[in-house]
This record gives structure tokens, C-alpha cells and sequence, in this order.
């Protein structure tokens, strides 16, 4: 003869509705992060493309750590000394970067809504999504 067990779940309807819509919102939280971190790293990807194709591979890789809420960078005289370039042009190159990073964020969300003038809540949505999660 074989012996089942079944586990029967005492708590009260509304003790279990609680853990429920708890454990529904932690699901929620991780597929925000999970698209967050997705559409950002498509867009790391695009503006490495981008950015190796015009030879400024290098300067990608030494500025990457800032472009996505990542460290503040304040070596530009050190990685301009690294890369040839003077200080005033790692910074001007690292604000045509970050510029071109936030209009790659905002087309890749474009293409994810299906009203445009959900954009800049969408992309509000993402950063809530990174924010909530770590």
C-alpha cells in the first residue's frame, strides 16, 4: 500500500489571500527588474555597436560603469591620459555618450508601448523597477 501525503493549508482566507498577494508582488517586483536590466543591457549593446563602429570601442569600455546608474566617473584626466585624449575631451565624449545612452533608453521603450505618450512613464517605470529591487 502506498502512503500519500497531502499537506493542507490551515491558515485563515485571509491569511493566505495576505501571503498570496505578498508573494504576487515580490513575482511582479522580479519581472520589473527583469525587463529593467533587459531593455538596459540591449541598449549597452547597441551603443557599444554604435560606439566601436566609429573607433571609440576604448572609450566605451572606460565609461561604461557610469551609463547606467553605475558609479559617478571622475577620472577623465586619467582615462584621457590612458586613451590619448585631453581631459575637456573625455568629458565632452562622456556627455555625447550618456546623451545617446538616454535616447537609445527612450527608443527601445518606444518600442515596447504602443501609445508614444507612454513613454516617459514607461522609462520612469524602469528606473522604479532597479530602484525597488536592489
Amino acid at each position: 500500500m502506498t502512503v500519500r501525503h497531502v499537506a493542507f493549508d490551515f491558515r485563515d482566507d485571509e491569511g493566505r489571500y495576505v501571503c498570496e498577494a505578498a508573494h504576487q508582488a515580490t513575482l511582479e517586483r522580479l519581472y520589473g527588474r527583469r525587463w529593467a536590466l533587459t531593455v538596459l543591457n540591449r541598449v549597452l549593446v547597441e551603443l557599444e555597436r554604435e560606439l566601436i563602429a566609429t573607433s571609440k570601442g576604448a572609450l566605451f569600455e572606460k565609461l561604461k560603469p557610469s551609463l547606467a546608474g553605475g558609479s559617478k566617473l571622475g577620472r577623465y584626466a586619467e582615462i584621457g591620459e590612458q586613451l590619448g585624449m585631453t581631459e575637456m575631451a573625455v568629458k565632452q565624449e562622456a556627455y555625447r555618450i550618456r546623451k545617446r545612452y538616454r535616447e537609445l533608453v527612450r527608443e527601445e521603450i518606444g518600442r515596447t508601448v504602443s501609445d508614444p505618450m507612454l513613454v516617459d512613464q514607461e522609462i520612469a517605470d524602469l528606473f522604479q523597477s532597479l530602484s525597488l529591487s536592489s
